[in-house]
């Protein structure tokens, strides 16, 4: 995917190729190589350096995804997650979660303006702030440190038996 009209052929929405190319002259190398891969469902390993846009490379196909049906969706809120990444770092997951917060808003509409809700759960931050987000919200993507997604697993506020999608970001 050279340019983001190539998305097209993938099955990518419009709104989304059309949110990209008001915010991005061309995708990235990594998400050149990354889009057309998780468009077909498939499982990859990237390299890529910091600030190539490799947040964006494994987002963007879960939203097209969403937005075409190809996954399922939970009426929101509910705690079962459709796509988990785990990062080693809380500062590294609030970067991501505003990553995806930010990008999120390419599919929204007028009748529900936040279609794929987004929690953060890292440790250092009070449990009962991620537990309430969790009810109040909905958390279709959780962006976790592991120990904190563990502890919050094993008191049964997340379940996560319904994830889609899988990241190790800094694996």
């Amino acid at each position: 995917c050279k340019q983001f009209d190539d998305l097209k052929e993938h099955g990518y929405p419009k709104r989304l190729i059309k949110g990209c190319k008001g915010k991005f002259p061309t995708p990235t190398a990594i998400q050149s190589c990354a889009w057309p891969l998780l468009a077909d469902r498939k499982d990859m390993n990237a390299i890529a350096k910091t600030g190539s846009g490799k947040t964006l490379g494994y987002f963007l196909p879960f939203l097209a995804q969403s937005a075409k049906g190809k996954l399922s969706v939970f009426k929101q809120p509910s705690n079962c997650p459709r796509l988990v990444v785990l990062a080693p770092t809380r500062e590294l997951a609030q970067q991501i979660e505003e990553v995806v917060n930010t990008h999120a808003k390419m599919v929204a509409t007028d009748e529900d303006p936040n279609p794929y809700p987004c929690v953060c759960i890292v440790g250092g931050v009070p449990k009962w702030q991620q537990k309430q987000a969790i009810q109040q919200t909905g958390a279709d993507v959780v962006v976790a440190t592991p120990g904190r997604l563990q502890d919050l697993v094993d008191e049964g506020h997340l379940d996560l038996s319904h994830v889609q999608m899988l990241v190790l970001d800094e694996a």
